[in-house]
């Protein structure tokens, strides 16, 4: 359709799949590389270099110990959040495939995007938690209740379960082909476009449930599990839309039973 002279580029419905060619196979596989290296990293007792105390407290090396967080937080993302993105990627290559040139570099565009905005994410995360703490060491009221810092993320994460952007975020994320079909333009400054709004989108829908590593330890095993577990059926399974509120009602449970014992003591 042409309006005064513009032209805006619809995507087709994305084809079906040949399997040799399924970009999930290779989010699949890096995601399991990415587990992989986090239990490796668990087991060898080196999970404190996600810790906030050990990146800017006991380092002697800040920008060392940043750029190792940055490493850490970027390999439990691809843990995590890769499996949730296969629906998206199949999507993006799907269209791309049709083009005559700049497939690939659209393509690596779009997943860079991706990858950068979740990165500047935890940083921010970092820069955040950094100052709770800092907040918490200067109260001595606060410092002798720290289960408060859990019992405040679990609560933030519970009540935005249950927030509108919230459920804005995870309609787009859970429906692909309509985000392609608003938001797609060739080349690799509409891949990045796309990717961004993309990438804002899957920030905007989980950031909260992500919040609660800072609290309980990046790279915690076992949270981690279980919340890759949460944003993989909300995205992904057909009812996933459900569990939204159970989740957050959970959640906001969790926070009042981890948060009255600390405000009693």
């Amino acid at each position: 359709m042409s309006v005064a002279g513009s032209t805006t580029t619809r995507p087709a419905t994305p084809a079906p799949y040949i399997a040799r060619r399924d970009p999930g196979h290779w989010l699949w596989g890096v995601a399991a590389l990415c587990w992989v290296v986090t239990v490796v990293v668990e087991l060898a007792h080196l999970e404190s270099l996600g810790h906030h105390d050990v990146v800017l407290e006991e380092s002697t090396s800040p920008v060392r110990s940043v750029f190792l967080f940055a490493l850490v937080w970027q390999i439990m993302i691809g843990a995590m959040m890769l499996p949730t993105t296969v629906p998206m990627v199949r999507a993006f290559w799907a269209v791309t495939g049709r083009a005559a040139r700049g497939a690939w570099s659209a393509r690596t565009v779009f997943i860079g995007s991706y990858v950068v905005i979740w990165g500047a994410f935890g940083l921010l995360a970092l820069a955040g938690d950094t100052q709770v703490h800092a907040v918490v060491e200067r109260s001595h009221w606060l410092h002798h209740r720290e289960g408060l810092i859990l019992a405040g993320a679990l609560v933030v994460a519970g009540g935005y379960q249950l927030a509108g952007w919230k459920a804005r975020c995870l309609t787009a994320c859970r429906n692909p082909v309509s985000l392609l079909w608003q938001w797609y333009r060739p080349g690799t400054r509409g891949a990045l476009a796309l990717g961004v709004r993309h990438a804002g989108y899957c920030v905007g829908c989980c950031w909260a449930l992500m919040l609660v590593t800072f609290a309980t330890g990046v790279a915690n095993l076992l949270l981690m599990a279980v919340l890759t577990g949460v944003m993989l059926a909300e995205k992904v399974l057909p009812s996933g839309h459900k569990l939204v509120r159970p989740v957050g009602v959970g959640l906001l449970l969790a926070g009042t039973a981890v948060g009255l014992p600390a405000l009693v003591v």
